[in-house]
């Protein structure tokens, strides 16, 4: 498995709980995760805050 697929594992999408998690189509797109990652490392260190590692791994990923 690769590290992309194990990060976007670990980011919950927006659905409902009562559902099975494969049961219906991810709404959130992988470049909208690495977009959104992105924008937390820029908002982070302007904040002057460390950003999680697996947050940064996945900004780093080509989406």
């Amino acid at each position: 498995m690769s590290s992309f697929v194990a990060l976007r594992r670990a980011i919950p999408a927006c659905r409902n709980t009562a559902q099975s998690p494969r049961s219906r189509r991810d709404p959130i797109s992988d470049r909208e995760r690495v977009a959104a990652a992105q924008a937390r490392v820029a908002a982070d260190r302007l904040r002057g805050v460390t950003t999680e590692q697996w947050i940064v791994d996945l900004a780093k990923a080509v989406g």
